[in-house]
């Protein structure tokens, strides 16, 4: 049993995915491994009614099937999920079947999240006994084929397995995630530097920002949270002064804190919990879990922290 094999495929058309799909779940059903399906509703559908044809629902029963909108809007969620499920397998190797929300061809954060945690899930699930089979068609937008070409170690086809010529280090992926420097802050913000060490300030002003967005009662509170585990976490982890800024953007509201720090290793914040799991501050795992907008760029001088709340749908 060795770690992580994370292998990229490109379907043509609806029946090429079902034969891909299906191929890789009898695979792990033959090797009693289970699995988890993260398809779109449609190709769950196809795919779960050539199995019916195929297989009977003794050996289907370790195949679970979610929707496929998690990943890019809760990446620190499904990191972990992944984990959990192996952990509970402790004998043998597990699999995941997945592919991008749709929403990822149209929406340039969702596109950028998704890029990060396939990015990430080489860098930090290398260890971890699973066969990860991502998914996406030769129409996806160009954007979509490049991050599965920059982010998947293997590819997979009618042939077999191969090596992919076009993929980078996961180190060199996320760094083209985050904030480029001089990324302007609009005058419309309002910045200010706290005194002190308490968050009630900046809650106060998130406040009245997630009014004038007209965000949801539930969506204040989160935009709370968020705000105060990025202030302590600054706090805690940066070097005064801390300078913040809020503004709304249509119905979201952006927080920004800049602080006068180094962070000597700023890969992928936010997407591992912390450790030890019992403490008094989740930090940025918390504010990737509530908010995938999280953004960084360090420097020697600087570390830049920018999220965007929007609207839940």
């Amino acid at each position: 049993m060795t770690g992580l094999r994370h292998l990229g495929a490109f379907y043509r058309d609806d029946e090429d995915l079902v034969r891909t799909s299906v191929g890789f779940l009898t695979d792990a059903m033959a090797a009693d491994e289970p699995v988890l399906v993260v398809l779109r509703p449609r190709h769950q559908r196809l795919v779960q009614e050539r199995l019916t044809a195929l297989a009977p629902f003794r050996t289907r029963s370790r195949l679970v099937f979610r929707g496929a909108g998690g990943i890019s809007a809760r990446p620190a969620q499904a990191m972990a999920g992944y984990r959990d499920m192996a952990a509970a397998h402790p004998s043998g190797r597990v699999r995941v079947l997945a592919e991008p929300d749709r929403r990822v061809d149209h929406c340039a954060w969702r596109l950028r999240e998704w890029i990060r945690f396939e990015a990430a899930v080489n860098a930090l699930m290398d260890d971890v006994p699973v066969t990860l089979l991502c998914l996406a068609g030769h129409d996806a937008a160009p954007a979509t084929a490049q991050g599965m070409r920059w982010t998947h170690p293997g590819l997979l086809d009618s042939s077999g397995e191969s090596p992919n010529r076009d993929y980078r280090s996961a180190a060199l992926v996320d760094s083209g995630c985050d904030l480029q420097l001089g990324l302007p802050v609009p005058d419309r913000a309002e910045v200010f530097v706290p005194e002190g060490t308490d968050p009630a300030p900046l809650r106060a002003r998130a406040l009245r920002a997630a009014e004038r967005a007209g965000l949801s009662p539930a969506d204040r509170m989160r935009l709370l949270t968020v705000v105060t585990e990025l202030f302590t976490n600054a706090v805690l982890h940066g070097e005064p002064p801390i300078t913040c800024a809020l503004w709304t953007q249509g119905p979201s509201v952006v927080c920004q804190l800049t602080d006068t720090g180094d962070w000597p290793d700023a890969a992928f914040l936010g997407l591992t919990p912390p450790n030890p799991p019992h403490t008094s501050t989740l930090g940025l795992w918390a504010v990737r879990a509530l908010c995938p907008q999280l953004q960084s760029h360090t420097s020697p001088t600087a570390t830049i922290l920018r999220v965007t709340v929007e609207p839940t749908t």
